[in-house]
């Protein structure tokens, strides 16, 4: 048994992948026999046999390499602590949101295309209701609103503006809890990687020569 850093057989990993790939790209496993002679891309029976067995062989022991060292891989990141942002998590779960951080700035932006949405039209029905209590102040009193007595004003635009004028139902606190979502989304993409990195550097794990 032997060890190496997290960091050494993540590059082995992929070594091993581009082996893989050209040991099967490169396998023969089948020639013809032309009556008593093998075609014409085979100089020699034995020797193509041998070389496809032998290839073969290869490239089952290569995928067995690499499922022990992603075995490992997988078992380390399950085990092993990492913080980010101020919250403690394992390598394993780390990957995965950083795989899946894509769905939370998804849920980010569409919260604030919506907030954004149903503020404006709050402001654009208000300023309407506004415009009609003017009117409606003109037509009942016949003088410029900054004439009237407040008594007057009151007794008329409190019960219009109470029942006319809208507001936010807001049972998220939308847009503290946007601020909030988009901090930490900042927060955990500044430190992942460089995060990972080092764990990576520091962790080992043990294979077999």
């Amino acid at each position: 048994m032997s060890k190496i850093s997290l960091s050494r057989a993540l590059v082995e990993l992929k070594t091993l992948d581009k082996r893989i790939q050209k040991a099967i790209d490169q396998l023969e496993p089948l020639g013809l026999m032309i009556g008593k002679n093998p075609e014409s891309s085979i100089q020699n029976r034995q020797d193509f046999e041998k070389t496809a067995r032998s290839g073969f062989q290869q490239v089952k022991d290569l995928i067995a390499r690499r499922r022990l060292i992603k075995n490992a891989i997988v078992l380390s990141n399950a085990n092993t602590k990492v913080e980010i942002a101020g919250e403690k998590m394992c390598v394993a779960e780390a990957i995965e949101r950083k795989a899946s951080i894509t769905l939370e700035k998804e849920l980010k932006n569409e919260l604030w295309q919506k907030f954004t949405a149903k503020q404006t039209q709050l402001e654009e029905h208000n300023q309407k209701v506004m415009r009609q209590l003017f009117q409606l102040l003109q037509a009942t009193y016949a003088k410029p609103e900054h004439e009237l007595k407040s008594e007057d004003h009151d007794t008329l635009a409190l019960p219009f503006k109470e029942n006319n004028l809208a507001t936010l139902i807001d049972p998220l606190q939308l847009k503290a809890t946007l601020f909030e979502l988009e901090a930490k989304i900042d927060a955990f993409e500044a430190e992942v990687d460089i995060a990972l990195t080092e764990s990576n550097a520091r962790t080992e794990i043990e294979l077999p020569d």
